[in-house]
């Protein structure tokens, strides 16, 4: 797979570890140089990621996957788009702005990862986990604006020290 990010390392070291063989693709050559060190078993390419002649000469046209990093969610649907064109590669492309995600189902891009949402869902399934075990008052949790905003709703039981205190006061999580 082919990927470019300020944060590729985790992803790269659970697929080594997973014996894929990867290719990365880094802009910046210090971080090349780190990511070389970091990861062994993954072959560090210090170029653009958006590069077309580049990811054609590593071997696009043959990649079972391609993963779409870069910081920009616009690059990341080009080069996904690019790719799909060139290869039958699985492509996963970040994307974090909702509207951007919306348009990519209509070019043909269906595996899309959003940061913002796995982190919102990590947060709820910590939040069920707690509610389920009994070791929390939450009451019920709602989910708004198509999934991207959750409310919780607590119930402050008498003896509770948050009683008589404003919200404005309240020192929240």
């Amino acid at each position: 797979g082919f990927g470019e990010s300020a944060e590729p390392s985790a992803l790269a070291k659970l697929l080594e570890k997973m014996h894929v063989k990867l290719k990365l693709v880094e802009q910046d050559e210090e971080r090349c140089r780190t990511l070389s060190e970091l990861l062994p078993k993954t072959m560090v390419i210090c170029g653009d990621g958006t590069d077309q002649d580049l990811l054609i000469s590593e071997g696009l046209a043959t990649a079972d996957a391609c993963v779409a990093l870069t910081g920009v969610d616009e690059e990341n649907i080009i080069l996904s788009m690019f790719a799909k064109r060139q290869s039958d590669a699985k492509i996963i492309t970040k994307v974090n702005k909702p509207s951007l995600k919306k348009m990519t189902a209509s070019v043909g891009l269906d595996s899309l990862i959003s940061p913002m949402q796995l982190t919102a869902n990590m947060i709820v399934q910590y939040v069920r986990a707690v509610q389920n075990s009994g070791g929390s008052h939450i009451s019920t949790l709602y989910k708004l604006v198509d999934d991207r905003v959750e409310a919780i709703e607590f119930i402050a039981r008498e003896g509770s020290k948050i009683l008589g205190i404003s919200l404005r006061e309240l020192t929240l999580k």
